[in-house]
């Protein structure tokens, strides 16, 4: 039985070139192939982020960002 890490990917689907809400199973499909469990979290307005991350801090063993003003 295969143990899959957990992961927690906050996207952001208005940043850049809008185009991570496209991609998403794209990348939810990579990630699970390298044998991660991805949680999705979806941010909405500003402040959803870190909210995010504080939240499921504890839920993940890794946390990856896609999209955002920087």
């Amino acid at each position: 039985m295969t143990v899959l890490r957990k992961l927690l990917l906050i996207v952001n689907p208005n940043a850049g070139t809008r185009q991570a809400h496209r991609l998403l199973p794209e990348m939810i499909s990579a990630l699970t192939a390298g044998g991660y469990l991805v949680t999705v979290c979806v941010t909405d307005r500003n402040g959803d982020a870190s909210a995010f991350a504080r939240d499921h801090a504890g839920d993940a063993g890794l946390g990856v960002a896609c999209g955002g003003g920087g």
